[in-house]
């Protein structure tokens, strides 16, 4: 251990006399040789006649910032299964996403009609047809863009996923009757 410990203080006093060795080394030479060392003299720690000799950078002026993008709501889907409409929402904020029916809210709008190829929002005085696949852009202080889907990300003939609208109300025969086509199986009786 002690070994350990003199071999640590003879490294730091190798280092102490050495940068003292080269600071007045430095400090003697001429005019043409000390443009070579003096990042050497300028960075030197052991030197203790050292000074900051921070330069800042010239200041920029910051490139303005693009407006934040707008909130938008998306109608995914809708579906009619056993005469209950329901529209399917996403869009850019949390409180958008998710199932709606008639009479209920989302972005602020109440549904007033889902059919299976688009919806219908009042707001106010206002009313927005949007089709299934469809966006709605709410810029604050705009009136509202409904923008189709083909617009909105796609070709034309494209769907945004979720549900194409579909009146379910006659399959839910085949999950009662227990067929396919609402015929029963009796091959399992």
């Amino acid at each position: 251990m002690r070994g350990a410990i003199k071999r640590i203080q003879m490294a730091v006093w190798a280092t102490v006399f050495w940068s003292a060795l080269l600071s007045s080394a430095l400090s003697q030479t001429t005019v043409g040789e000390s443009e070579e060392f003096k990042v050497l003299m300028e960075r030197n720690i052991f030197n203790r006649h050292r000074t900051a000799t921070r330069q800042d950078a010239p200041r920029e002026t910051p490139a303005p910032q693009p407006a934040p993008a707008p909130d938008h709501l998306d109608l995914t889907g809708s579906m009619i299964v056993s005469g209950e409409a329901m529209a399917f929402f996403g869009g850019s904020r949390t409180e958008y996403r998710g199932l709606r029916r008639v009479n209920e809210e989302v972005a602020g709008a109440r549904v007033t009609r889902i059919s299976g190829e688009r919806v219908v929002l009042a707001m106010e005085d206002k009313q927005f047809s949007v089709p299934v696949g469809g966006r709605i852009v709410i810029r604050p202080g705009e009136e509202w863009e409904v923008l189709d889907h083909g617009a909105v990300g796609g070709s034309s003939g494209s769907r945004s996923g979720g549900f194409r609208g579909r009146d379910f109300s006659r399959d839910d025969r085949r999950n009662r009757d227990g067929g396919r086509d609402g015929s029963r199986d009796n091959n399992n009786e």
